[in-house]
């Protein structure tokens, strides 16, 4: 296997002998879980040879060659790497595939992209590259930094359509992918090609890998579970706010790990860039702050600059009414309980004492505030009821996780297991009505809300609030968390004082 060719370039002292003629000078360059790259001279000119060292599985050998064959296929595009020349190295009984390709200077992988002007050079590439692999009906899967080469006059390419899904109206089909076989690289690829389900191919799993290679050429990493890093925190040469500001909001569409919640193709992601950045709209912190801290004072306009605690009901209600989240510019609106910030996408008050936060119906005790001049340092804190609470109820069961279901009735998310339930005799899949996920418990004592630079939203801040869940809170302690929170201010603040 990749031993066996290993050893024989080897003992061939660095030569080889194809079909096509002699390769001299042989300089492994890469090496993957199949295969080896080799750098080599043909005719005094320089190249590189792709060799399947793995042939143990048809199916590898069929994708070797639908990758050669689909790629010369293509309208010769500078963005798409170029192929030469199919061959086959014999090695005793063995034949192992190989590909004669145009040599590279290197790959991304391990590049720092120092200034703006290489980033929007980068995305530019993957979005005019990916563009033409779609429109050609290609979606690739394995999009990573190893992947997106870089020639000699610094151009990239995007090569390796080992296990890209070619579009039969368009190419012959050399192997039938099986149901339970994952084709994907497990850091920049789509979480949906990892399962063993048999998930059909989409464009959308290419955005996102596109979503996590500028997440990464930005940033130096790319991004899993909570807290991504904004892109106006990176430290960039020649930073455009109205730039990297959209690009943010672009990516956090990209990578959402729900398919559904991502742009449906790499055009569309393109489209909505071009939009924003016509817009040229860069949010001004402190107007955000001066809008939530308006919602309060409008319905308690009563000790500002103090420290403050709420418990009538009627005054807690009229509060919580008069915050609308669709008045916040984009991702501006967040809470914190501890153990990661989190944007608020759904905030109302019901006149049956419950308040809605994204999916959590929560029961405010009190609130407690502290408004002033310093608008980052604010803290507005939901005091929750988290004992004796009142569950979901229908006509068979109570419970405290469920979905809403068309806005009518509520069904345990235990019954939906399946992706399907059952109701008065009828069986519903859960695709094809409004289900919203509601829950009515919470460990946590405290929500901090604020806008994404308020100090006690920022990420350093969550050990101080989690901690602080363990308290009972009371103006003093209160006063001495803000003091604390003082300092956690959020780059965006730190730079407009």
């Amino acid at each position: 296997m990749k031993k066996e060719v290993r050893d024989y370039i080897k003992e061939e002292n660095n030569e080889i002998e194809l079909m096509l003629g002699k390769f001299t000078n042989l300089k492994i360059i890469g090496e993957g879980g199949n295969g080896l790259v080799y750098s080599a001279e043909f005719l005094g000119e320089p190249v590189a040879l792709k060799i399947l060292g793995e042939t143990n599985q048809s199916s590898k050998k069929s994708r070797f060659k639908a990758e050669f064959f689909n790629t010369m296929k293509l309208t010769e595009n500078k963005l798409i790497v170029k192929y030469y020349d199919y061959d086959l190295l014999v090695i005793g009984d063995h034949s192992y595939p190989v590909i004669v390709m145009k040599k590279y200077i290197s790959s991304c992988k391990g590049k720092k992209f120092q200034n703006l002007n290489d980033v929007k050079k980068f995305v530019d590439f993957l979005f005019e590259g990916m563009s033409f692999l779609h429109e050609m009906g290609i979606v690739h899967r394995d999009l990573k930094p190893e992947n997106i080469l870089i020639d000699k006059d610094g151009n990239y390419c995007i090569s390796d359509l080992g296990i890209a899904h070619f579009d039969t109206n368009n190419f012959p089909e050399f192997y039938k992918t099986l149901q339970n076989e994952r084709l994907a690289n497990y850091a920049f690829s789509a979480p949906e090609c990892l399962s063993e389900k048999g998930i059909s191919p989409n464009k959308n799993m290419d955005v996102y890998s596109v979503g996590q290679l500028i997440q990464w050429a930005i940033c130096g990493s790319l991004h899993k579970g909570t807290n991504r890093k904004r892109f106006w925190e990176c430290d960039l040469e020649y930073m455009d706010k109205d730039y990297l500001y959209s690009l943010d909001l672009v990516v956090d569409k990209a990578i959402s790990n729900n398919p559904q919640e991502r742009f449906d193709s790499i055009n569309d992601m393109r489209r909505e860039l071009c939009r924003r950045l016509k817009q040229k709209k860069v949010i001004d912190p402190f107007d955000e702050m001066q809008l939530l801290q308006e919602m309060i004072t409008d319905a308690y306009p009563e000790d500002y600059g103090e420290f403050t605690c709420i418990d009538d009901v009627q005054q807690i209600t009229a509060i919580l009414k008069n915050i609308k989240c669709s008045k916040f510019s984009e991702n501006s609106f967040w809470f914190n309980e501890g153990i990661g910030n989190n944007k608020i996408t759904r905030f109302e008050q019901f006149d049956n004492g419950v308040t809605l936060i994204n999916s959590y119906e929560l029961f405010v005790k009190k609130i407690w505030l502290s408004l002033g001049l310093s608008m980052y340092n604010d803290l507005i804190i939901l005091e929750i009821e988290t004992e004796n609470i009142e569950p979901f109820k229908n006509e068979e069961e109570s419970f405290f996780e469920g979905y809403l279901i068309d806005g009518k009735y509520m069904i345990p998310a235990s019954k939906t297991m399946s992706g399907k339930f059952r109701h008065q005799g009828k069986v519903i899949n859960l695709e094809e009505v409004k289900a919203d996920v509601r829950y009515r418990y919470t460990a946590k004592r405290y929500f901090f809300l604020g806008t994404r630079w308020t100090n006690a939203i920022q990420s350093i801040s969550d050990d101080l609030i989690n901690d602080f869940q363990s308290t009972d809170i009371n103006t003093l302690n209160m006063k001495a968390l803000k003091q604390v929170l003082s300092s956690n201010k959020s780059p965006e603040v730190s730079m407009l004082l």
